[in-house]
Protein backbone atom coordinates (compact mmCIF):
# COMPACT_ATOMS: atom_id res chain seq x y z
CA UNK A 1 0.00 0.00 0.00
CA UNK A 2 2.51 2.66 1.02
CA UNK A 3 4.39 1.77 -2.28
CA UNK A 4 1.50 2.24 -4.23
CA UNK A 5 1.01 5.55 -2.18
CA UNK A 6 4.64 6.55 -3.39
CA UNK A 7 4.48 5.73 -7.01
CA UNK A 8 1.43 7.83 -7.26
CA UNK A 9 2.57 11.07 -5.84
CA UNK A 10 6.26 10.16 -7.89
CA UNK A 11 4.03 10.58 -11.01
CA UNK A 12 2.40 13.34 -9.68
CA UNK A 13 5.91 14.92 -9.31
CA UNK A 14 6.78 14.06 -12.85
CA UNK A 15 3.28 15.52 -14.32
CA UNK A 16 4.05 18.50 -12.43
CA UNK A 17 7.05 19.20 -13.15
CA UNK A 18 6.67 19.18 -16.30
CA UNK A 19 4.05 21.45 -16.64
CA UNK A 20 6.63 23.83 -15.32
CA UNK A 21 8.96 23.09 -17.66
CA UNK A 22 5.76 24.44 -19.91
CA UNK A 23 5.52 27.44 -17.98
CA UNK A 24 9.06 27.93 -18.32
CA UNK A 25 8.99 28.25 -21.99
CA UNK A 26 5.92 30.32 -21.83
CA UNK A 27 8.18 32.91 -19.63
CA UNK A 28 10.72 32.92 -22.04
CA UNK A 29 8.29 33.36 -25.00
CA UNK A 30 6.67 36.09 -22.83
CA UNK A 31 10.23 37.55 -21.92
CA UNK A 32 11.50 37.52 -25.61
CA UNK A 33 7.94 39.00 -27.12
CA UNK A 34 8.36 41.75 -24.31
CA UNK A 35 11.45 42.50 -25.56
CA UNK A 36 11.34 42.74 -29.04
CA UNK A 37 8.11 44.62 -28.14
CA UNK A 38 10.24 47.29 -26.17
CA UNK A 39 12.88 47.76 -28.53
CA UNK A 40 11.50 47.24 -32.18
CA UNK A 41 8.13 48.79 -31.49
CA UNK A 42 8.53 51.20 -28.30
CA UNK A 43 5.58 49.25 -27.07
CA UNK A 44 5.86 46.63 -24.23
CA UNK A 45 4.14 44.34 -23.00
CA UNK A 46 1.97 45.28 -20.68
CA UNK A 47 2.29 43.48 -16.94
CA UNK A 48 5.09 41.16 -18.54
CA UNK A 49 7.10 41.55 -15.62
CA UNK A 50 3.93 40.48 -13.27
CA UNK A 51 3.25 37.31 -15.31
CA UNK A 52 6.96 36.79 -14.92
CA UNK A 53 6.98 36.64 -11.50
CA UNK A 54 3.77 34.73 -10.82
CA UNK A 55 5.27 32.24 -13.57
CA UNK A 56 8.33 32.09 -11.88
CA UNK A 57 6.80 31.03 -9.10
CA UNK A 58 4.65 28.73 -10.31
CA UNK A 59 7.73 26.80 -12.22
CA UNK A 60 10.14 26.70 -8.85
CA UNK A 61 6.92 25.30 -6.82
CA UNK A 62 6.15 22.63 -9.68
CA UNK A 63 8.85 20.91 -10.25
CA UNK A 64 10.70 21.42 -6.34
CA UNK A 65 9.09 17.92 -5.17
CA UNK A 66 10.13 15.94 -8.71
CA UNK A 67 13.51 17.83 -7.89
CA UNK A 68 14.10 16.11 -4.40
CA UNK A 69 12.69 12.88 -5.99
CA UNK A 70 15.30 12.54 -8.26
CA UNK A 71 18.11 13.85 -5.60
CA UNK A 72 18.88 17.01 -7.66
CA UNK A 73 18.84 19.73 -5.09
CA UNK A 74 22.39 21.51 -5.49
CA UNK A 75 25.06 20.31 -2.54
CA UNK A 76 28.26 21.25 -1.04
CA UNK A 77 30.11 18.60 0.37
CA UNK A 78 33.45 20.03 0.91
CA UNK A 79 33.50 19.70 4.56
CA UNK A 80 30.94 16.31 5.12
CA UNK A 81 32.69 14.79 2.54
CA UNK A 82 35.57 14.81 5.32
CA UNK A 83 33.44 13.15 7.91
CA UNK A 84 33.10 9.52 8.61
CA UNK A 85 30.45 7.61 7.06
CA UNK A 86 28.20 7.75 10.58
CA UNK A 87 28.85 10.79 11.18
CA UNK A 88 27.54 12.15 7.71
CA UNK A 89 24.47 9.37 7.93
CA UNK A 90 23.20 11.37 11.35
CA UNK A 91 23.93 14.32 9.58
CA UNK A 92 21.44 13.95 6.97
CA UNK A 93 18.78 12.60 8.96
CA UNK A 94 18.98 15.67 11.08
CA UNK A 95 18.74 17.90 7.70
CA UNK A 96 16.12 15.75 6.18
CA UNK A 97 14.04 16.20 9.22
CA UNK A 98 14.65 19.89 10.03
CA UNK A 99 13.65 20.06 6.00
CA UNK A 100 10.71 17.98 6.25
CA UNK A 101 9.45 20.26 9.56
CA UNK A 102 10.31 23.90 7.87
CA UNK A 103 8.26 22.40 4.55
CA UNK A 104 5.12 21.26 6.64
CA UNK A 105 5.26 24.33 8.32
CA UNK A 106 5.46 26.04 4.83
CA UNK A 107 2.40 24.11 3.93
CA UNK A 108 0.55 24.73 6.40
CA UNK A 109 1.25 28.73 6.27
CA UNK A 110 0.71 28.51 2.43
CA UNK A 111 -3.16 26.79 3.47
CA UNK A 112 -3.58 29.59 5.53
CA UNK A 113 -2.28 32.25 3.36
CA UNK A 114 -4.53 30.83 0.37
CA UNK A 115 -7.68 30.69 2.10
CA UNK A 116 -7.02 34.37 3.30
CA UNK A 117 -6.58 35.58 -0.17
CA UNK A 118 -9.66 33.57 -1.67
CA UNK A 119 -11.96 34.97 0.99
CA UNK A 120 -10.37 38.18 0.60
CA UNK A 121 -9.97 38.41 -3.11
CA UNK A 122 -6.63 39.45 -2.55
CA UNK A 123 -5.48 40.43 -6.45
CA UNK A 124 -1.68 41.15 -8.09
CA UNK A 125 -1.39 45.44 -8.69
CA UNK A 126 -1.38 45.76 -12.50
CA UNK A 127 -3.06 42.55 -14.21
CA UNK A 128 -5.59 42.31 -11.39
CA UNK A 129 -5.18 38.50 -11.26
CA UNK A 130 -6.25 36.78 -8.18
CA UNK A 131 -3.39 36.03 -5.57
CA UNK A 132 -4.88 32.52 -3.96
CA UNK A 133 -4.75 29.77 -6.88
CA UNK A 134 -0.49 31.26 -6.57
CA UNK A 135 -0.98 31.07 -3.01
CA UNK A 136 -2.32 27.71 -3.50
CA UNK A 137 0.91 26.17 -5.37
CA UNK A 138 2.97 27.43 -2.09
CA UNK A 139 0.62 24.85 0.34
CA UNK A 140 0.92 22.01 -2.25
CA UNK A 141 4.68 22.20 -3.82
CA UNK A 142 5.71 22.25 0.24
CA UNK A 143 3.42 19.24 0.89
CA UNK A 144 4.75 17.27 -2.01
CA UNK A 145 8.17 18.26 -0.61
CA UNK A 146 6.92 17.53 2.47
CA UNK A 147 5.98 14.05 1.20
CA UNK A 148 9.07 13.31 -0.68
CA UNK A 149 11.60 14.30 2.68
CA UNK A 150 9.34 12.21 4.62
CA UNK A 151 9.98 8.85 1.95
CA UNK A 152 13.74 10.25 1.79
CA UNK A 153 13.37 9.89 6.18
CA UNK A 154 11.86 6.63 6.07
CA UNK A 155 14.12 5.35 3.71
CA UNK A 156 17.11 5.98 5.97
CA UNK A 157 15.81 3.68 9.23
CA UNK A 158 14.36 1.38 6.45
CA UNK A 159 17.42 -1.54 6.00
CA UNK A 160 15.78 -3.08 2.57
CA UNK A 161 16.36 0.45 0.90
CA UNK A 162 19.26 1.68 -0.15
CA UNK A 163 20.01 5.42 0.06
CA UNK A 164 23.10 7.52 -1.30
CA UNK A 165 24.46 7.40 2.43
CA UNK A 166 24.06 4.16 4.57
CA UNK A 167 25.79 3.49 7.90
CA UNK A 168 26.67 -0.06 6.64
CA UNK A 169 29.24 1.11 4.05
CA UNK A 170 32.60 2.10 4.46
Amino acid sequence: MAGAIKRFIQRVNVCLSIGGGYVVMAMMTLTALDVIGRSLFRHPISGAYELSEYMLVVTVLLGISYTQQVDGHPCVPLLVSRLELRTRFIIEIIVTFLSLLFFLLMAWRGAIETAVAFRTYTVSEILRIPAYPFRGLIALGSFLLSLELLFKLIACFNPTVKTDITPEEG
